[in-house]
């Protein structure tokens, strides 16, 4: 009896056991089944959202930057892809630990990485446009809410090359300054939204690369960088030699009006605008306004031969080099009696000048300026450009038109100046200034400003300043038929009136060949000192930059003596550095001074690009030996420090 009743109650133990965990069965599966219900039917639609939230990523991609070129195709601005460090603060943990991971990495402060941690913003840049060493770095640490994105910055390879015309982008790849504000929207790429797939660990598994069509389109200018380079060099040794504020140095092709260079001094390098000020950003050519002085005379001398006042064997009282008109004094600097127009012209005289301009009358001088561009902008597509003050010639006293005849009471711009004497050097077609040849720009039209006879006799006056005896006689060269004006203005003291004690602006214009011109050359120095004469301060750059144009177009040579003047002239001004031409092999510049490296590299095509600051070479990359090619990359490292050298 009682094992039986023993094994009963076994039995029901056992079957309330049973009972128990299939109770604990069912509920357990009931509330899965309950659970797979409710993420399939009610949550997933939403998961479905969240899942592609976490593997497909929207991304923004933006082609290229164009690229900046120069004639021949060499890289003057370019777009180089590199990468930026943003954050999630919100998704970021251990805040503290990840600014000091970031902090090493970034060379950058702990403390204003954590606040930056720390914001309540979304979105928060940590640094931008970092090396790839330093990315590569980051993304090894999988920080979480950390990430890296790639953008574009842009480079300059060539260092203050054309600096203040090419301009600069700021941060964000918008133009700025320069051609890079001017074609802004030529350059800049397109944007287009795009998907990510990345897997699990946010690798990136299939990615839309950069569509070609999303890229800026390039621009490329009349500029040629191996002449902007000799002639940023020689502008720099005459600024320096002669201690003066800043100058400007323009060539230009007479038929085509296309500028072949234009550099301002101080340079800037717009890699490290920045650094900068403005006014070593200012692009002088196009912004700096001054009187042209004796460099006007040409203009009105033409202006009286076209309308008849005048012809070149027509002479003039020049008073003994002292005139007085309305209770004002003109003085010349030599005392000269009876001068022919064409001898006015020579000696630069003043008086001379004056009386002519009171033959020719407001009115016809007024309108020949007017006729040379004179009165309107330079039409280049270049920000902020200066229109030339000069005032209507019904408010022009009987000084002031006297003073316009040789460049005073009215100021202009270094491209103004080009522009006009394009005139003269184009058999008296107003010829419009060009820098851009791609894209296609609208082009001012060209009409006739001067007779083909009174072109030539102007010419032959501008032949006679340098080949006889005139201010510019000290230029003559026999390789070379040169002609040109000289000019020396003083500086206007825009404080108390009148001008500036000891404060000239030292200028020429050179015109070659001179009986035929092929090439418009301008040098202007900003307040030189020790000497003042634009044949003394700018004159020498000009000639010797047209012994350096010899050297790259025999054309310009005097026919008689081409053969024999093709060998010499080819050698760099420089005779320190005689015969380079038949190097093969890139040679040791090391110890050398710049200009001599230079008077090397540019002849055979290589325009170097410049690293640091001095006047000797450290190093160079690549190492010498190297075979010598066209348009090869090499980079000189300079130094002041002759001691280095050793």
């Amino acid at each position: 009896m009682i094992n039986r009743f023993s094994n009963i109650h076994i039995q029901r133990r056992f079957a309330l056991r049973i009972g128990i965990f299939a109770t604990i069965l069912f509920i357990v599966w009931s509330f899965l089944l309950i659970r797979a219900f409710w993420i399939q039917i009610v949550w997933g639609p939403e998961l479905v959202k969240r899942s592609a939230n976490q593997y497909f990523v929207e991304n923004k991609i933006q082609g290229y930057r164009g690229k900046i070129l120069d004639r021949n195709g060499l890289v003057l601005a370019q777009s180089v892809k590199t990468y930026s460090v943003f954050v999630h603060p919100y998704a970021v943990e251990r805040k503290s630990f990840v600014a000091r991971k970031l902090a090493n990495i970034l060379e950058q402060s702990y403390w204003i990485i954590l606040k930056k941690l720390k914001s309540r913003k979304n979105f928060v840049w940590i640094k931008r446009k970092i090396s790839d060493v330093k990315a590569k770095k980051i993304e090894k640490l999988h920080l979480k809410g950390v990430y890296l994105t790639s953008e574009f910055a842009r480079v300059y390879p060539h260092g203050h090359l054309l600096g203040q015309v090419i301009g600069f982008t700021n941060i964000d790849g918008k133009g700025l300054e320069g051609l890079e504000k001017s074609f802004d929207n030529y350059l800049k790429g397109k944007v287009k939204d795009t998907l990510v797939f990345k897997d699990a660990k946010r690798r990136v598994v299939r990615f839309n690369f950069v569509d070609a069509n999303l890229n800026g389109q390039d621009v490329v200018l009349t500029i040629d960088a191996k002449l902007q380079a000799v002639v940023e060099d020689i502008l720099e040794k005459t600024v320096r030699k002669f201690n003066a504020k800043g100058g400007q140095f323009i060539i230009a092709e007479a038929q085509t009006g296309e500028i072949l260079a234009l550099a301002n001094y101080p340079f800037f390098n717009p890699n490290i605008f920045f650094k900068s000020s403005a006014f070593k950003r200012r692009n002088r050519a196009a912004l700096d306004l001054f009187e042209p002085g004796s460099t006007a005379k040409t203009f009105l001398i033409a202006s009286a031969l076209e309308h008849k006042k005048c012809r070149p064997n027509t002479i003039y009282y020049c008073e003994q080099g002292k005139w007085k008109i309305n209770r004002v004094f003109i003085r010349d600097t030599h005392e000269y009696g009876w001068l022919p127009v064409n001898k006015i012209l020579r000696y630069s005289s003043n008086i001379g000048v004056g009386k002519i301009a009171l033959d020719l009358g407001a009115e016809n001088y007024y309108h020949t300026l007017s006729l040379l561009g004179f009165t309107k902008k330079v039409c280049l597509p270049l920000p902020g450009r200066e229109q030339s003050l000069i005032r209507p010639p019904n408010l022009w006293t009987k000084i002031d038109l006297v003073s316009s005849g040789f460049g005073q009471s009215w100021a202009t711009t270094g491209l103004h100046l080009v522009q006009a004497y394009l005139s003269l050097a184009n058999k008296g077609m107003f010829t419009p200034l060009r820098l851009v040849l791609t894209p296609k720009l609208d082009k001012p039209i060209s009409y006739q400003v001067f007779s083909k006879k009174v072109v030539k006799q102007v010419l032959k006056m501008l032949w006679e300043v340098v080949n006889q005896d005139g201010t510019g006689k000290n230029l003559r060269l026999k390789e070379v038929e040169l002609g040109g004006k000289t000019g020396t203005a003083q500086k206007p003291d825009l404080v108390h009136g009148g001008y500036k004690k000891g404060a000239y602006i030292s200028s020429f214009m050179g015109l070659v060949p001179a009986s035929n011109p092929k090439y418009v050359l301008f040098m202007l120095i900003d307040e030189p000192q020790n000497a003042y004469y634009g044949s003394v301060v700018a004159g020498p750059g000009v000639r010797d930059m047209v012994l350096r144009l010899g050297a790259e177009d025999h054309s310009i040579f005097v026919v008689s003596n081409k053969k024999n003047r093709v060998s010499k002239l080819k050698r760099p001004v420089n005779k320190k550095s005689c015969s380079f031409r038949n190097i093969q092999n890139l040679p040791d510049l090391r110890g050398k001074p710049v200009r001599y490296a230079l008077d090397i590299l540019i002849p055979r095509g290589v325009v170097p690009s410049l690293k640091g600051k001095g006047l000797f070479v450290k190093n160079q990359i690549p190492h010498p030996g190297v075979p010598l090619k066209q348009g090869m990359k090499v980079s000189l490292i300079l130094t002041y420090n002759v001691k280095e050298l050793k």
